[in-house]
C-alpha cells in the first residue's frame, strides 16, 4: 500500500497520539475493504466544540464519500467508517447482481419452428 494512498488531516486542533492511532486503524482496516488501488483522504476540522469530518475515497468503482460532525472526534471517525462501509457493501451487493447475469445460460426461442425452402 502507498503512503500516498491514504491521507488524514486534522485543521484547527491537535488530536492525541491515542486519537490518532485509534483514527489511523479505522481507516486502514476499511481501505482493506475497498477495491485494489483506491485512496483515502479523511479531513477533520473543529470550530468550537464541534468536530467535523470529511471521508473521500476514490476508486474503480467511483467515489464514496461520507461526512460526520460531532463533539467527539473519536465518534466522528466511527460514523464515517460506518457510512463508507454501508456505500461499500451496497456497491459491492450490486456488482455481485451485475456479474450474475453474465453466467445466466440463454437459449435460443424460436417463433416459428417451420423450415424455410421446405
Amino acid at each position: 500500500m502507498s503512503k500516498k494512498a491514504i491521507v488524514i488531516n486534522y485543521h484547527n486542533f491537535h488530536a492525541s497520539k491515542g486519537t490518532q492511532l485509534f483514527i489511523d486503524s479505522l481507516i486502514r482496516e476499511i481501505h482493506q475493504e475497498l477495491p485494489d488501488g483506491s485512496t483515502i483522504k479523511a479531513t477533520f476540522s473543529k470550530k468550537d466544540d464541534v468536530v467535523k469530518g470529511m471521508l473521500q475515497v476514490g476508486s474503480y468503482a467511483g467515489p464514496f464519500f461520507a461526512v460526520a460532525a460531532s463533539d467527539n472526534l473519536n465518534e466522528v471517525t466511527v460514523r464515517l467508517v460506518d457510512q463508507i462501509r454501508r456505500r461499500i457493501e451496497k456497491w459491492k451487493s450490486k456488482r455481485h447482481d451485475r456479474h450474475g447475469i453474465k453466467t445466466v445460460e440463454l437459449k435460443p426461442y424460436y417463433e416459428n419452428t417451420e423450415q424455410v425452402g421446405a
